[in-house]
């Protein structure tokens, strides 16, 4: 693992939504680790089943665009649905979006 995601190697193992959400991103986008759809997807999911927003998020977007994860709007809306209960704006935003035009919000 290289040296920046090892940083976030012990708080993982412990459960910290945070880290699992930031090592989510970071493997989304290829920030300090190969970029790959499916670890991301891996990370996010972790952070999402603690209640972490931003990984709640993640994974809901990943659903939508089928990164990772088979494309799923049904899947995606019980992520972003999670992430606005909790007061989420940007999730209120893609969850609103989504129900306005469904399928086609991709």
């Amino acid at each position: 693992m290289p040296r920046r995601a090892a940083g976030f190697k012990r708080p993982l193992t412990k459960g910290n939504a945070k880290a699992q959400d930031a090592l989510g991103y970071m493997y989304y986008n290829g920030e300090g680790v190969p970029l790959d759809y499916t670890e991301a997807a891996h990370w996010y999911r972790q952070g999402a089943e603690q209640g972490d927003t931003l990984a709640e998020q993640g994974l809901a977007y990943m659903y939508v665009k089928g990164q990772g994860v088979e494309q799923d709007d049904t899947q995606a809306v019980a992520w972003y649905q999670k992430a606005a209960e909790q007061g989420d704006p940007v999730a209120q935003t893609s969850l609103g979006y989504m129900y306005a035009y469904g399928s086609h919000s991709r």
